[in-house]
């Protein structure tokens, strides 16, 4: 049988930035001269399709070390994923940075004023910038106003009928509407009948409640409104922010991949990274299930609640020191891999 021809430099090329897939190591060269001699007896001058998906993944599981070991693959999705969402809350701040649209000057705000209560000029109540911190957090700035007594609310069901078609006609489209009854609190607090809608026109979400006042006078009193407008995420936020979920990704899987080849054979550093890891994941579990479900939420419709997705995971956030607990745990693992092949008990295969 005559022995296949050598691969040429570039057959060898495209094999070994696949094999980059795997940790450095012999078993690359060993990999490399079994694909090649079976890239040279099918005649094929680089990887297929499937073969290259095959060798990333199986790639990517090398990577972890621990063969057999499943709770060291779901580790690392965790820890990726957390990694996934702090690269993704960076690129979200610059791209709103860069990308963030207005929010309406004094006369957009009384051109909307005119649409919800006409004839009650709104008295603006714009904060000019993009972000501020509260006592809860970090919210984004909005332009708002309030009608005291608005005689229309009397005729709650009628105002809102009117107001959806006004805000329809000037083309905004309704998202949530809901009337509630008056009723009594489990305290035993009356109060009426009050509403909430919200309608979003190009990069604009307007919210618009009434207060509901007391459910004792009779006639019903007017009710206050209040109107909200907020900036939905644009499309280049979203798509930055979802891009930027992927560095921090691949980064997770690296990191958890170097921790893990780097401790397993050392009963105790891998016991600690393991412990510090899990007490890590448990205090920002709430902070990051949140966080993940406001992204899900800006990424589907560009719905923010005026506050952004990451602002769970920022000290700023009134559990902060959670966060930044968690943080040192993190951060901790980092001095135990690097010390953990010169001491520590080997621990047996």
């Amino acid at each position: 049988m005559t022995p296949a021809p050598p691969a040429s430099a570039a057959v060898v090329r495209r094999y070994q930035r696949l094999l980059r897939a795997y940790p450095a190591g012999p078993r690359r060269a060993e990999l490399l001269d079994t694909l090649l001699l079976a890239a040279a007896d099918e005649g094929r001058t680089g990887p297929s399709a499937r073969q290259t998906v095959n060798l990333l993944l199986t790639g990517a599981r090398a990577r972890l070390g621990r063969p057999g070991s499943v709770s060291i693959v779901v580790l690392a999705v965790l820890v990726s994923l957390v990694a996934g969402l702090y690269t993704a809350s960076a690129a979200s701040v610059i791209a709103w940075r860069v990308a963030a649209p207005p929010l309406p000057n004094a006369a957009q705000l009384a051109q909307i004023g005119e649409v919800v209560t006409p004839g009650r000029p709104a008295v603006a109540e714009t904060a000019p910038g993009l972000f501020h911190s509260t006592d809860e957090g970090v919210r984004f700035d909005t332009a708002s106003y309030w009608t005291p007594d608005y005689a229309a609310t009397r005729d709650l069901p009628g105002y809102a009928a009117g107001l959806r078609n006004r805000l329809e006609s000037n083309g905004w489209e309704i998202r949530e509407h809901e009337i509630v009854a008056a009723g009594v609190t489990s305290s035993g607090i009356t109060f009426g009948a009050r509403m909430t809608l919200s309608a979003a026109r190009g990069d604009w979400l307007l919210s618009i409640e009434t207060d509901g006042g007391s459910g004792e006078a009779t006639p019903a009193p007017a009710d206050a409104v209040g109107v909200q407008v907020e900036r939905l995420s644009p499309w280049p936020v979203r798509v930055a922010t979802l891009a930027g979920l992927v560095p921090g990704l691949l980064l997770g899987w690296l990191f958890t991949g170097w921790v893990s080849r780097r401790t397993e054979r050392h009963h105790l550093a891998s016991t600690i990274t393991v412990l510090l890891t899990g007490l890590s994941l448990t205090f920002l579990s709430i902070q990051l299930g949140v966080a993940a479900t406001k992204l899900a939420a800006e990424v589907w419709n560009g719905s923010t609640d005026a506050e952004p997705f990451w602002h769970f995971l920022v000290y700023d956030y009134e559990a902060g020191f959670i966060t930044v607990f968690a943080t040192v745990l993190a951060v901790a693992v980092l001095p135990v891999a690097i010390l953990a092949p010169l001491r520590g008990t080997r621990a047996p295969h």
